[in-house]
């Protein structure tokens, strides 16, 4: 997507990072890690909805497919960072996470992990864009990477970015 990359070379030069920010939510909904969360029923029963979920039966939410719904996405098959500029999706629509007590208690430090690492990256080198087709995920037990590694063709930059 050389658009969103040129957003991000640009936004990478300031000290802002809401757009940066958008791209890592956006590559979270479009390209899940994790892709369900479960939870075991302990109470004698649940209610969900019309349905009674009764006690010692599991309930798993496909977070692949929540996010990939166009009740909650429009457009959900388009890369679209800007989904998430002004817009904070409902927490039963977006889980890239996990949900409830017991989401990931990384996630926030996995986000600002991945800000820092992309500014720094796009401030240091240049990131060459590709009419590859999307690659294949693999599955590694309870998580998804990039079947061939997620290859990136990067060059240094002969001056680096500084913040304006």
């Amino acid at each position: 997507h050389p658009a969103v990359l040129e957003k991000l070379v640009a936004e990478a030069a300031t000290d802002d990072n809401e757009y940066r920010q958008a791209v890592i939510l956006e590559v979270q909904r479009s390209r899940t890690v994790i892709d369900f969360a479960g939870r075991h029923v302990y109470a004698d029963g649940f209610q969900l909805g019309e349905w009674t979920v009764p006690r010692g039966y599991s309930m798993v939410v496909p977070i692949n497919q929540l996010h990939s719904g166009d009740e909650a996405f429009e457009h959900p098959e388009r890369f679209d960072p800007q989904r998430f500029i002004d817009n904070k999706p409902s927490a039963l629509s977006f889980m890239p996470y996990g949900g409830g007590t017991r989401r990931c208690v990384g996630a926030v430090f996995a986000n600002v992990e991945m800000d820092v690492v992309l500014r720094t990256g796009l401030r240091h080198f240049e990131i060459e864009t590709t009419t590859a087709p999307d690659e294949k995920t693999h599955s590694r037990g309870v998580a998804y990477t990039p079947k061939a590694g997620g290859r990136v063709v990067m060059r240094r930059r002969p001056t680096p970015l500084a913040p304006a």
